[in-house]
C-alpha cells in the first residue's frame, strides 16, 4: 500500500511541478503572448497530464497489481496523481500571486478584460440595441443642430429647413441600417461606429448632391452631420455592451480567488483525462 501511495504521490507531484512551472514561465516570458498560443499551451497540458496519469497508473499495475487492474481502481489511482498536482499548483499559486510576483494579480485581471473586450469586438448587433443606437445617432444629432442654429443665429425659416433636411438624411440613414443584414462584418460590435459613422455622411453626400450648389443652408446641414457622426464614438454599441456584461469577467481580488481559480482546471481537466487512461491501462483478471 505504501509503495503504491509513494508511486501515485511522485507522478502527481511531477505533475504539479510541470504544470506549476508553466506558470512560472509565464511570468518571465512577457514578452512572449502565451494567450495567441493558447491551443499550444492547451496540447502541452493535456500531453503532462496524460503522460503523468498514464505512467503512474501502469507503474502501479505493474508493480503492486500483476498487470490486473479494475477500471475504478485504475480511476481511483489516477485521482490520487491528479489530487496531488491540484495541491502542488494551489500551493504554488498562493505563493506566486501573493508573494513573489504580487504585480501578476493585475495584470491577469486585465488580461481577462482586454480578452473579453476583444471577444465582444466579434459579436454582432442585436436588432433591438440597432433600435437603441439609431436612437441615440439621432439626438446627437439633433444636438449638433440646436448648437449650430444657435451660435450661426440662423433665422427661423433657414432653421426650420435645415431641420427638416437633418430629419430627411436621418430618416435616410435608419432605414438603410435596418434593411441589412446584421450578421455582415460591419455590424460587428468592433466595426459599427466606423460604419455608422461612413455611412450616414454617404447618405448626406448622396442628399445634398440633389440641391444646387447656391444653397447655403447645405453648408449648415452639412456641419451639423459631419460634426455629429464624430460624436458616434461617445455612444458606442461596444462599450455599452462591455458595461453590461464586464461582470461576466473573471477578476481575482486576492492570490486564493486567482489560485484556487486556474487549480480547479486541474481538477476538471484531470478527471478527464483520467477517466481515458484508466479505460485505456484497466486490465480484467482472466476468467479460470
Amino acid at each position: 500500500m505504501k509503495k503504491q501511495f509513494a508511486i501515485l504521490l511522485k507522478w502527481g507531484a511531477l505533475l504539479g511541478l510541470a504544470l506549476s512551472f508553466i506558470q512560472l514561465a509565464r511570468k518571465f516570458s512577457d514578452s512572449f503572448d502565451f494567450y495567441a498560443f493558447g491551443p499550444i499551451i492547451d496540447l502541452l497540458n493535456a500531453l503532462l497530464f496524460i503522460g503523468a496519469l498514464y505512467m503512474g497508473i501502469k507503474e502501479v499495475k505493474e508493480e503492486c497489481y500483476d498487470n490486473v487492474i479494475s477500471f475504478s481502481k485504475a480511476f481511483a489511482k489516477g485521482l490520487v496523481i491528479v489530487l496531488t498536482s491540484f495541491i502542488i499548483v494551489f500551493t504554488y499559486l498562493n505563493f506566486h500571486y501573493g508573494v513573489f510576483f504580487k504585480d501578476q494579480l493585475q495584470v491577469v485581471n486585465e488580461k481577462n478584460i482586454t480578452r473579453f473586450h476583444e471577444h465582444l469586438e466579434n459579436d454582432s448587433i442585436k436588432v433591438k440595441e440597432l433600435d437603441s443606437i439609431l436612437v441615440m445617432h439621432k439626438q446627437v444629432i439633433k444636438k449638433q443642430e440646436s448648437q449650430i442654429i444657435s451660435s450661426a443665429q440662423i433665422d427661423s425659416m433657414n432653421a426650420h429647413l435645415i431641420s427638416m433636411r437633418v430629419d430627411t438624411v436621418l430618416s435616410y440613414y435608419s432605414h438603410f441600417l435596418k434593411n441589412q443584414p446584421l450578421t455582415s462584418d460591419q455590424f460587428k460590435l468592433g466595426q459599427f461606429d466606423a460604419y455608422s459613422k461612413t455611412t450616414i455622411i454617404d447618405i448626406l453626400g448622396k442628399y445634398i448632391a440633389n440641391f444646387p450648389k447656391s444653397d447655403s443652408t447645405l453648408t449648415f446641414l452639412s456641419t451639423i452631420i459631419i460634426n455629429g457622426s464624430d460624436q458616434f464614438k461617445n455612444v458606442s454599441l461596444l462599450d455599452q455592451r462591455f458595461e453590461n456584461e464586464k461582470s461576466k469577467v473573471p477578476f481575482h481580488k486576492n492570490s486564493f480567488s486567482a489560485s484556487l481559480y486556474f487549480s480547479l482546471t486541474v481538477i476538471i481537466f484531470g478527471i478527464l483525462f483520467d477517466i481515458f487512461v484508466a479505460m485505456y491501462l484497466y486490465r480484467r483478471k482472466p476468467i479460470q
